[in-house]
């Protein structure tokens, strides 16, 4: 009996089949949103595989544990059984193949697997148990090919079919369901069967998805991921922070389920290959070089204060508590691992290990509350903190819930509702905030004092936020100083009438309008520009044009490419702020203010002691010479970030200011100096 056949047997109405099967799949493969998202349903059904064998051995609390041992079927009982894992991507083929050693498939279901609610797995006792991911890893594929050998028999069977994509895209339902060079399974004898595997799946992608089927789109970039040997690092952040993989029971000092040797093997367009062990954990940003020489736990950090001069920063402060109960309608046993990391420094990580380079931007590394289900990563990002205040930029919590809460994501498990979400983004924040070992502060108020924010990346020669900082005291110390300003100076006088660098808030402005006149500053008109007496500075309109020209990388400064593909989404050449105000800024035209530098800024609203009438809140861009910042503005009340240049709505901001305390807002910047620096 064929696939189709066995749909043909759900529908009774067979006139129905195709159009209710394509509906009910095409509901599926849209579940899924993210370059990854193949990657960690394939292995996500080898940890579940794996899982299952060993608790069949070994836990009387398993649902089927019973079942094989009445029906006499468990053979070949270890008392060292551990599960392990290969992944095999070659790029020039566009194949993805993963082995494993788990429970194996009966031939009776290998085809039944594929189905939508196909699986056989339990709710609250595997991962898997919505029975989608199969179904997705099949039917976005050019070839599907199965094989497998039930851990309790001695065959393997095999079956493929071919051109599932083609058929799902199908409008006119023009294409028969396809046919496969094996249609049924059938026995086999191989190498893998004789290496002590027990399945494996091999899937060959289509081409062009944003075209033949724009929903899925993502999965364009599924093999870019690792297209190179340099990519291979960012690449095992991705499995190991993204998919099973990564077990997350690793942060909490406990053992997972059954260990897993778990093999990458990679094959590169030249021929190239590339083969390396992937630690079965999760990879924290704690554990990067960029923060492991100065990280402490939260207890390890206490007893670093007590040592005569301690030494107070840390660039990472890891506290994990275990066992906590959370919710009261439907409450949930959770472990939380917090963590106190600076943007700053999650950016340089990122940049280390090459994921800022991806063209995809599902990638990268944030602050925030990442979901795990019992020890398996989701990559899901939980929280509401970009609307609570920049303050919270500075942690990355994981929480690792017990199974209970799959019944709470969506099919693709890339979705949870608002009121979950809120639950655990707010218990985070609770358990940062009143965290303490014996009579020690809290976990937060160490984070906010003492945390090492790091300088940022200092990639293509910009000064970095501290800079003038760091001149004045290389000046006291004797150091010699060099004119890292020249250079500034000189590109600023072949390009303006300025003849010096700014040297107050008037001079700020001239050049900004100088620069917008010339054209290296782009889109702003002026509204009003205020006297002195204001409390606001002036209003701008913005208006641009999508263009090549217009847009990053082509203009370093121009707009990024999720704003061009949502102006092309909805068919408009221009981006109009007036139209996109909402959920942005408060009012159509945009509340900008000038300083000479940032610290004036910060000066004004921190420092003033209450006696201005300047709401940051109210400000959308801040026009600056440069970020110099004084040591009087207490380094806990801001944040300094790259705006990051995919993303960028506004031309020419480069900043992004955090104004943590009572304020909870971030306001964008154009640095002139930034501007000056980027021309040629």
């Amino acid at each position: 009996m064929s696939l189709i056949d066995l749909y043909t047997q759900i529908y009774s109405d067979s006139d129905l089949v195709t159009k209710k099967v394509k509906q009910k799949i095409r509901e599926i493969v849209r579940a899924y949103r993210h370059s990854w998202d193949i990657y960690s349903e394939l292995i996500q059904n080898s940890v579940d595989a794996i899982n299952r064998r060993y608790r069949i051995y070994y836990d009387p609390e398993f649902s089927l544990y019973d079942c094989y041992r009445q029906n006499s079927t468990l053979i070949d009982i270890t008392t060292n059984y551990s599960g392990k894992i290969k992944l095999i991507i070659n790029i020039p083929e566009q194949t993805i193949k993963i082995l494993d050693n788990g429970v194996g498939i009966p031939k009776d279901k290998i085809q039944e697997f594929l189905l939508p609610d196909g699986t056989d797995k339990v709710v609250n006792q595997e991962y898997g148990f919505k029975g989608y991911g199969l179904t997705y890893a099949a039917f976005i594929t050019q070839s599907f090919y199965a094989a497998s050998k039930p851990f309790t028999e001695n065959n393997w069977y095999e079956y493929s079919l071919d051109g599932l994509f083609e058929w799902l895209i199908d409008e006119q339902n023009e294409c028969e369901f396809p046919t496969g060079p094996i249609e049924e399974p059938r026995i086999i004898d191989n190498d893998v069967a004789r290496e002590g595997w027990n399945t494996e799946i091999k899937i060959q992608l289509a081409n062009n998805y944003k075209e033949l089927f724009p929903a899925v789109s993502a999965i364009d970039q599924a093999l870019s991921l690792v297209n190179t040997s340099e990519q291979i690092d960012g690449f095992e952040y991705i499995l190991r922070t993204r998919t099973a993989i990564g077990n997350t029971k690793s942060l909490f000092n406990r053992p997972p389920l059954v260990p897993i040797h778990v093999n990458l093997e990679i094959v590169f367009e030249d021929g190239e290959t590339t083969d390396r062990v992937i630690p079965y954990s999760y990879y924290h940003p704690k554990d990067h070089v960029e923060l492991s020489v100065r990280s402490f736990t939260f207890e390890e950090y206490l007893g670093e204060l007590i040592r005569a001069n301690p030494d107070l920063k840390f660039r990472s402060l890891f506290h994990k508590i275990v066992e906590v109960i959370v919710g009261t309608r439907l409450s949930f046993t959770s472990n939380f691992a917090l963590a106190a990391i600076s943007s700053t420094r999650l950016s340089r990580i990122e940049g280390a290990l090459g994921l800022d380079r991806y063209e995809t931007k599902d990638v990268g590394i944030s602050y925030g509350v990442y979901l795990a289900i019992d020890g398996m990563p989701t990559g899901l990002r939980i929280d509401d903190w970009d609307t609570k205040g920049g303050y919270l930029k500075r942690y990355f919590v994981v929480i690792d819930i017990d199974l209970e809460i799959s019944n709470q994501l969506d099919p693709g498990r890339k979705g949870i509702s608002d009121y979950y979400a809120r639950l655990f983004s707010d218990k985070a924040i609770n358990l940062i905030n009143n965290t303490t070992i014996g009579d020690s502060l809290s976990f937060g108020t160490y984070a906010s004092r003492h945390l090492d924010h790091g300088r940022g990346r200092e990639e293509g020669g910009l000064p970095p936020q501290d800079f003038q900082n760091e001149i004045l005291q290389r000046i006291q110390t004797g150091d010699e100083v060099i004119d890292t300003d020249e250079h500034i100076l000189q590109t600023l006088r072949n390009v303006s009438s300025f003849l010096y660098l700014p040297n107050d808030e008037q001079e700020t402005i001239a050049l900004f309008y100088e620069l917008l006149s010339k054209g290296y500053i782009k889109g702003y008109k002026t509204l009003y520009l205020s006297g002195s007496s204001a409390v606001y500075d002036a209003a701008l309109k913005y208006e641009i044009i999508a263009s090549s020209e217009n847009s990053y990388p082509s203009d370093i400064l121009g707009i990024g490419r999720v704003l061009i593909e949502h102006l092309q989404s909805r068919g408009e050449e221009v981006y109009v702020h007036a139209n996109h105000h909402t959920g942005q800024t408060n009012y159509p035209e945009l509340c900008v203010d000038f300083k000479l530098h940032v610290g004036n800024f910060l000066n004004e609203v921190i420092n003033s002691s209450g006696n201005t009438s300047k709401d940051p809140k109210a400000i959308d861009i801040l026009v600056v010479w440069d970020t110099y910042i004084p040591s009087s503005i207490p380094n806990n009340a801001y944040t300094l970030a790259e705006v990051t240049p995919d993303q960028r709505i506004f031309h020419s901001t480069t900043k992004r200011l955090g104004l943590i305390r009572e304020y909870n807002t971030e306001i964008l910047c154009i640095v002139l100096k930034d501007v000056i620096s980027s021309i040629n």
